[in-house]
């Protein structure tokens, strides 16, 4: 199967990777490709030269990073990835966190926030060890 993918991180045109049979084309037409998926932005050109139904929008932003459009669900037939509460009610809206670099995964700006320090700390003459932990929400 291949994918066209619409990415904002400055693909080049025409990269290829290949994961379990599967070649994703970045940023760039591929006239046997079954899907194409617009990674943050939406309504890309890319997108655009595919029906509907073979259309996918993935999603991690704050919602108010966000910009629907009218009839948004109906470009975007083939599937919603996202996590965004508001979406939850359509049939092509599949839930979708993602972990990475500086990410947790459990992100939803809806959740109470958590932060903390934490630390073991250790006498290295004494070889005595104490465990420190902090944690505040709000």
């Amino acid at each position: 199967m291949i994918i066209c993918v619409n990415s904002c991180w400055n693909e080049p045109s025409g990269k290829t990777e290949t994961h379990d049979n599967i070649t994703l084309v970045f940023n760039q037409y591929h006239k046997d490709a079954s899907l194409v998926i617009d990674i943050k932005d939406t309504r890309s050109p890319l997108s655009a030269q595919f029906p509907p139904e073979a259309r996918i929008w993935v999603h991690l932003e704050p919602i108010k990073f966000t910009s629907y459009f009218c009839d948004f669900e109906k470009y975007y037939a083939g599937g919603i990835l996202s996590w965004h509460k508001p979406l939850r009610v359509l049939p092509q809206f599949r839930d979708y966190r993602q972990g990475g670099k500086g990410f947790s995964g459990k992100f939803d700006e809806y959740a109470t926030k958590k932060f903390g320090i934490g630390g073991l700390i250790s006498h290295k003459k004494t070889r005595e060890w104490k465990v420190m932990s902090y944690v505040t929400q709000y």
